[in-house]
């Protein structure tokens, strides 16, 4: 377990993104405005394959995709893709058989995710669908698995078995399935929290340069208890892959 801010490559791009607002680049107010810009120039994110054309239909913008690391499975990302039964329902029998119908039949996943043939959307012939305005629309992550769904032109035929090629050789993270228990750091956590809220926009929008701020921030946070939480999430780690 390390300090970020120790690491090289995070230094550097700290410093890339200061000579950036140095250049004029970054919008000299970006650290104190709380007005948010109608589209970003430069974003980052979680993409995925045809990540680029749903992004550009969103914003009305030619968007271009850097992939920066990945694919990889964390304890995060595979949390943020499960679909649960509550151990406290009355209908576990019928949630369960929801979650097969939904996740099995493509009539009725689609229908799902995009309503009625007709009336919400329309096939075209290379197996994609053109919605209709002001069409039924739910946040399909949420319903069941995207394998089984059309896709929405102008993506790409085969986007989702691209996602799946995709998903199929991502790597594991050396600590997936482990999940920090914070009780014994809530304080010292707290506390560097607030710090870093005081240094993070500055840093991160380049306004101050790294080589001064870095070194006072991390001062702040080894007398908040930075140290004492590194030691614990060690030793939470430790215990785990020992349990393995």
């Amino acid at each position: 377990m390390v300090n970020v801010f120790e690491q090289e490559d995070i230094m550097n791009t700290l410093k890339h993104m200061h000579k950036w607002f140095n250049d004029g680049l970054i919008n000299p107010d970006a650290a104190t405005t709380d007005q948010g810009p109608k589209w970003c120039v430069v974003s980052s994110g979680q993409g995925f394959p045809g990540a680029e054309v749903s992004w550009a239909t969103g914003r009305g913008k030619d968007v271009y995709a850097e992939p920066f690391a990945g694919p990889l499975y964390s304890t995060t990302s595979i949390l943020g893709s499960v679909n649960a039964i509550s151990a406290s329902s009355k209908y576990k029998t019928e949630a369960l058989k929801y979650l097969e119908f939904v996740n099995t039949d493509e009539t009725m996943r689609n229908m799902f995710a995009y309503g009625i043939e007709g009336t919400d959307f329309s096939k075209n012939e290379d197996g994609t669908i053109t919605r209709t305005e002001n069409c039924y629309s739910p946040a399909t992550y949420s319903q069941a698995t995207y394998f089984t769904l059309y896709p929405v032109a102008p993506n790409a035929a085969d986007q989702w078995d691209k996602v799946e090629e995709w998903n199929e050789t991502a790597e594991s993270s050396v600590l997936l399935g482990f999940n920090f228990d914070r009780t014994n750091v809530e304080t010292e956590i707290a506390n560097c929290s607030l710090i870093m809220s005081r240094y993070d926009k500055e840093l991160y929008t380049g306004t101050r340069d790294p080589e001064e701020a870095v070194p006072a921030l991390y001062e702040e946070l080894e007398k908040a208890g930075l140290e004492t939480i590194r030691e614990e999430y060690q030793k939470q780690i430790d215990e785990w892959l020992a349990s393995k």
